[in-house]
């Protein structure tokens, strides 16, 4: 299954073939989502996990314990968390259960040797994509990370068409108020261009009553002066 997916070149504050190198650097989201973080107390599964996905295109980092892993995750952008459930420091449900709060955008898969249907139950009712049970083959741990990114995708993209949808409504809405805006200005405008039609013709009638009135008592008044000056 090859996976021809670039490398997070951004994230290259961790050295991955060093379990224990802190990462430098804000916490940054890839361009392609191909950065997973890998928690895990025994190093041949660190380095199996990462052998196996970085030849596969991914970009991986190794922690051995929760509070390396915490440190890695406040400082970089992780698409993807692999962990073991027994781990170093606390447990592995109590750190996806911190996860699934601070980080909602992450995908966590379990990869575990406790083969219990309760504990399974309750990691995938707090949100995980994946519990695989060790020993694993390379397979089961390449189509879990293919689902759990491809499943986070879909979720990305949902929201973001939710969004776009939203943000439509909204624009919809601006455009029927601005329609509503413009038709109130249009009859405003007839009701001003009536107004003023209106005073144009008070404006003629008053000239026309005063010319009226000028011929009537100031034409004969001149009339009777000229006459008395004959």
């Amino acid at each position: 299954m090859e996976l021809n997916f670039r490398s997070a070149s951004a994230n290259k504050g961790y050295n991955t073939m060093n379990d224990e190198q802190p990462a430098t650097g804000n916490r940054q989201r890839a361009a392609r989502k191909t950065n997973i973080l890998i928690v895990d107390d025994e190093a041949s599964v660190r380095s199996l996990l990462r052998r196996i996905l970085e030849k596969n295109g991914y970009h991986c980092t190794t922690v051995s314990d929760a509070a390396d892993a915490r440190t890695c995750m406040k400082e970089t952008y992780f698409d993807l968390l692999l962990s073991d459930i027994e781990i170093p420091g606390e447990s592995g449900l109590d750190l996806i259960q911190s996860v699934k709060t601070e980080y909602p955008d992450m995908a966590i898969i379990m990869v575990t040797v406790i083969n219990d249907q309760k504990t399974a139950r309750v990691a995938i009712e707090m949100g995980i994509y994946g519990y695989i049970i060790k020993p694993f083959d390379e397979n089961q741990i390449l189509i879990s990370v293919a689902n759990a990114y491809r499943e986070d995708l879909e979720k990305a993209v949902l929201e973001r068409t939710t969004e776009l949808m939203r943000s439509n409504e909204q624009l919809k809405a601006r455009e029927a108020e601005l329609r509503h805006q413009t038709e109130e200005l249009n009859e405003l405008n007839s009701a001003l261009r009536v107004l003023l039609k209106q005073r144009e013709q008070d404006k003629d009638a008053l000239e026309e009553k005063v010319l009226c009135n000028i011929k009537r008592v100031a034409v004969p008044y001149i009339e009777k002066m000229k006459q008395k000056a004959d």
